[in-house]
């Protein structure tokens, strides 16, 4: 009986190593596979990453840009209304002008 005990572990091996040399290329291969999609995942999200940075920093250079004009505006009107309060004329401050009325208040005091 312990002979048939030998045989049968022995066949148990066999099978079982047989089941692997079968399984194992297929499991290497889906392996390498996902690797592979894994690495075109992460390529992608770098790319994305690397086109929403420049978004932003386009966005940001409008912001800078818009505030510079906004400001530049400003000034123009301020100087025109020395200009304008120095000749004696009078000035109105339209109602709708919420960007005008401080600049203009602070030059005609």
């Amino acid at each position: 009986m312990h002979a048939s005990a030998g045989r049968a572990s022995q066949q148990g091996r066999s099978c079982a190593r047989l089941q692997v040399e079968r399984e194992l290329p297929e499991t290497a291969a889906m392996l390498r596979l996902s690797g592979l999609e894994m690495t075109d995942c992460m390529s992608e999200i770098t790319g994305l990453g690397s086109d929403l940075s420049a978004g932003l920093r386009s966005t940001a250079n409008i912001a800078t840009m818009t505030e510079a004009g906004v400001r530049q505006g400003v000034q123009g009107v301020q100087v025109r209304a020395m200009h304008l309060q120095q000749s004696g004329r009078v000035v109105g401050i339209p109602d709708g002008c919420y960007l005008c009325k401080p600049a203009l208040s602070e030059v005609l005091g």
